[in-house]
């Protein structure tokens, strides 16, 4: 048996929230990226910055660790990144193959709007609803857990009461 605090209803608008609101960003940023000359990334990024942004994905990706393990040197490693293979990549519109080079993948999946969500009950401090991103299946990474966010606008309550 597995007990848990989550609310199943809770956890289900949770979901479908977070894929109502972020198809409809995906396609405006889609619509932004479509006029920057290094999509996805911002006017600003240096080519340099981007190479190394693009390296440090490749290196956390399970396909280098495991290349990496059967001994294959670094150049043959960013070879083999660079070889077109067929795969199957997330869409909003479901699944879809295609052949990519796996560093192709890599700035595709950059491409797409992230997001995190928890509902906690005040109280008790019970989790009542946990989405860790828009698909667990191809973006490894929960947001709500291993995010690091900024404190921001929340830290302006303390400010604020040191000054009066």
């Amino acid at each position: 048996k597995i007990y848990t605090t989550i609310d199943s209803l809770m956890q289900r608008y949770a979901e479908a929230a977070v894929e109502k609101n972020y198809k409809k960003l995906q396609a405006k940023f889609f619509e932004e990226c479509k006029h920057k000359r290094n999509s996805p990334f911002d006017y600003r990024v240096t080519k340099e910055e981007i190479k190394n942004i693009m390296m440090d994905a490749m290196k956390r990706s399970d396909r280098y660790r495991s290349l990496k393990a059967e001994g294959m040197p670094e150049d043959s490693i960013i070879e083999n990144f660079n070889t077109p293979i067929p795969m199957t990549v997330f869409s909003w519109r479901g699944d879809v193959d295609t052949t990519f080079s796996p560093m192709d993948s890599i700035r595709y999946s950059k491409c797409f709007q992230q997001a995190g969500f928890m509902s906690m009950d005040p109280q008790t401090g019970y989790i009542k609803a946990w989405v860790g991103g828009i698909n667990h299946k191809y973006f490894k990474y929960d947001h709500v857990k291993e995010g690091k966010r900024q404190v921001g606008s929340t830290f302006k309550s303390f400010v604020s009461a040191l000054a009066i």
